[in-house]
């Protein structure tokens, strides 16, 4: 029968180990805290975790941890986003000012382009889609500046959808995760 090395009184229980359940569960606990609390190790493991994150094959993985672990913790995400916003109240309150600014420029446009059509100011021209030559479906009117209400493209909602949609789409592809249904609270 071996004895443990660290405390001489605890009995190993088996040939392979050389401590005794008590020190090997004060070893173990006595190292997770080393590991956690030193830097050169946590830089280390840093860089690691990052390179496996940026990796091609893994940057998809990485998204879809994240989006799940949105679902699954909506209270620390609202905890998250209170604790953002006090943070960073000015520069939300810029954004929103920046944000109604551009959507008054943008109603703005849009009113006197109809009002001018109404009027009888400006004919609507039975024309084609400027950019694919679509001439059956309905044709939209495209402001690619806001300041300059006149000035627009005549587009059909195909054109007009791919045009605002290249602003918003990733550079990376995705497949969306659904919500998961939470069936024991029978939602």
């Amino acid at each position: 029968m071996n004895y443990c090395i660290d405390c001489k009184n605890g009995k190993v229980e088996s040939e392979k180990y050389i401590r005794c359940k008590k020190c090997r569960f004060k070893r173990n606990k006595y190292m997770r805290n080393y590991y956690k609390n030193n830097p050169t190790y946590r830089k280390e493991l840093n860089k690691r975790v990052n390179e496996w994150r940026n990796k091609p094959e893994n940057k998809l993985k990485v998204i879809q941890y994240k989006r799940n672990w949105r679902y699954r913790n909506p209270e620390k995400m609202n905890e998250m986003r209170r604790g953002s916003y006090a943070k960073n109240k000015e520069h939300y309150k810029k954004k929103e000012k920046e944000y109604l600014e551009r959507a008054r420029k943008e109603r703005k446009a849009r009113t006197d382009l109809t009002n001018a059509i109404i009027s009888g100011k400006l004919i609507r021209p039975k024309i084609k889609c400027e950019h694919c030559g679509d001439t059956n479906e309905k044709l939209f009117y495209h402001h690619p500046n806001y300041n300059k209400s006149f000035e627009v493209i005549i587009l059909c909602n195909k054109c007009h959808n791919e045009i605002h949609n290249k602003r918003k789409q990733p550079t990376y592809s995705y497949q969306p995760i659904k919500k998961p249904e939470i069936a024991s609270l029978g939602v």
